[in-house]
């Protein structure tokens, strides 16, 4: 199973794709930006992003637009035009991804964050978290604008761990 890869992709306007490969030690990482033009997914050079890697298993980070109106969110959420830009392009992400992967998996914000301890953590944790866990790799989640990076690769990384190509340590 050393040929597996496994894209882990965090939508948003600053989306990322990880691209897993290798199993334990050996274990390597690629991240990307998100192909995006004034605030839409290209979907062409996504497209060709993955058959260029050419993934056997894909995590999406199953997210949903948090609305201004609800009482929590305290006026920072998205409004309408913005909320239905963002699942535009989550929506497209989920279609192209499973015309081009196999076996995709939608996983919610709950699920991989719980397994490294980041239920309500600031992002520059899944930022450390992630430099922790791949040393390589700290370079590129280093600012705090790289939060989904990060996060994108936790998300491989959570993929990978449960396809068995490698088995963590708990946190």
């Amino acid at each position: 199973m050393s040929n597996l890869c496994i894209v882990g992709l965090d939508p948003g306007a600053k989306g990322c794709a990880a691209f897993l490969t290798g199993s334990g030690a050996t274990a390597r990482i690629e991240l990307f930006d998100l192909p995006y033009v004034d605030g839409h997914l290209n979907y062409r050079a996504y497209r060709d992003l993955l058959r260029r890697w050419s993934p056997n298993v894909a995590y999406i980070e199953n997210v949903w637009p948090r609305s201004s109106r609800a009482p929590n969110n305290k006026g920072q959420g998205m409004g309408f035009v913005s909320g239905s830009k963002f699942m535009d392009n989550v929506g497209a992400l989920k279609g192209i991804t499973a015309c081009e992967v196999d076996d995709c998996h939608l996983v919610t914000p709950v699920s991989w964050k719980r397994r490294f301890n980041l239920l309500k953590q600031p992002k520059s944790e899944s930022r450390r978290m992630f430099a922790e866990l791949m040393p390589a790799c700290a370079k590129l989640v280093q600012r705090v604008k790289d939060d989904s990076r990060a996060e994108a690769g936790l998300i491989s990384i959570y993929g990978g761990e449960r396809q068995g190509l490698f088995k963590m340590v708990p946190c």
